[in-house]
């Protein structure tokens, strides 16, 4: 599998904030009286998932710390420095 930078992690995110979005609009413009919303439990799902992959996916390659508390995601790690826009290095080339 390729690996993303934690830039494009964060991309994927807001993929799943969108279909959540557009889920809950679809919902509401299809809603009829006293009708269960499959739709609008889809859009649950989805930001669940969007909440998710933020805490789990989107850290630091090099030291682990979380960048989910911060609205954008930085260039650099606040906690170690480590350059955010590259993949991390193998440490070992023949892998």
């Amino acid at each position: 599998m390729k690996k993303l930078t934690v830039k494009q992690l964060a991309r994927i995110q807001a993929v799943f904030y969108i279909l959540a979005a557009g889920f809950a609009i679809a919902s509401y413009l299809t809603e009829a009286k006293g009708s269960p919303r499959p739709l609008l439990w889809a859009a649950f799902v989805f930001i669940v998932i969007s909440f998710t992959w933020r805490l789990v996916f989107v850290k630091c390659p090099q030291c682990g710390d979380s960048l989910s508390n911060s609205k954008r995601i930085p260039d650099t790690c606040p906690n170690c420095g480590f350059d955010l826009t590259t993949l991390p290095q193998k440490e070992n080339p023949n892998e």
